[in-house]
């Protein structure tokens, strides 16, 4: 496992209340994402603490933020970071399979030793731009998702009358994905224990995942079944997506995210890899007619990404009207 890209290094300062961000080529495990395996020091070696440190499972990007949020009765937050000052961010490699210090894929496999630990020396500047990162609506960018593509042809999650829905799950109203998906344990997950090895519980990639793991994607088991699917040529499709209105009757388009696609897509052997790990076919389960459609293609890039962070923003449901195209 190996970093393929970073926001910070001697020639990219960081901004006083900028995010570090960090891209590996592997499915991290969330288990050892850890404020351990990331360290920042000042320039006099004293590490600094509570960075806010969450991963991204579709960019598969371990992001560094800045701790000291709004407080009560405060409009914007408290830089953690001085201007003009020098820092370095360290990753160690992670040693045996029991130890619990050190990043690790999916896999329980550590950083490259080959290429050692990782060491980044930055500089700080001014406040940057204010962040973009867009609130997800449930009614708005999310249910047309699990509509368009969660019922389809093979009605697996949907409609609500479904008697037999695929792994009990719901997931073309509010009320199903209330239900049926947020915090629920996946039937699919690993819930066992691991007979003849030496390796700690929670260090088990998938173990007792929820579905749906209200403000943590990176533990949520439904993220995971989303990403086992090949990526869609949307340029094919020619059918509209349905569009979900609000209670009160309001049909808003999908926010953009400001991301349409990785620059470092996970390769072939590491979709088997996730596939080895996370059970069952991948979602929604790819379409062999003659011509793709929109309901029927797997999730694009931007779908994902606003998937995830509709989970990581807390997974929020309110009623929905009536899906339509």
């Amino acid at each position: 496992m190996s970093l393929v890209s970073s926001n910070v290094d001697a020639t990219h300062p960081l901004p006083v209340d900028g995010t570090i961000v960090l891209q590996f080529d592997r499915y991290l495990n969330p288990a050892t994402i850890t404020r351990q395996s990331f360290i920042v020091t000042d320039a006099s070696g004293q590490p600094l603490q509570g960075a806010l440190v969450t991963y991204d499972p579709i960019a598969l990007t371990v992001s560094l933020a800045n701790p000291n949020t709004p407080g009560s009765g405060t409009s914007a937050a408290t830089p953690w970071l001085t201007q003009g000052q020098s820092y370095k961010l360290f990753v160690p490699v992670s040693g045996s399979s029991t130890d619990l210090s050190g990043l690790r894929a999916i896999d329980n496999a550590p950083l490259d030793p080959a290429t050692g630990p990782i060491e980044l020396a930055f500089n700080v500047v001014a406040k940057g731009a204010p962040s973009s990162t867009k609130t997800m609506r449930f009614c708005g960018d999310i249910l047309p998702i699990f509509a368009n593509k969660c019922s389809g042809q093979l009605g697996c999650h949907g409609p609500d009358d479904n008697a037999d829905p695929a792994a009990g799950m719901y997931l073309t109203s509010a009320e199903g994905v209330a239900a049926t998906a947020i915090g629920r344990i996946s039937q699919a997950s690993n819930t066992s224990g691991i007979a003849g090895q030496a390796v700690p519980p929670n260090r088990v990639f998938g173990l007792n995942f929820p579905i749906i793991d209200p403000g943590h994607a990176a533990t949520s088991w439904l993220m995971y079944k989303i990403a086992m699917a090949p990526a869609p040529d949307n340029s094919l499709v020619t059918d509209a997506p349905l569009k979900c209105p609000d209670a009160a009757g309001k049909s808003a388009p999908p926010q953009s995210v400001g991301i349409k696609t990785s620059a470092y897509p996970p390769s072939a052997d590491e979709q088997a890899v996730l596939s080895d790990a996370i059970l069952g076919r991948p979602m929604p389960y790819p379409s062999y007619g003659p011509k793709p459609t929109y309901a029927t293609n797997a999730l694009d890039f931007e779908e994902r990404e606003r998937v995830r962070l509709w989970i990581d923003q807390g997974a929020a449901v309110e009623p929905c009207g009536i899906c339509s195209n």
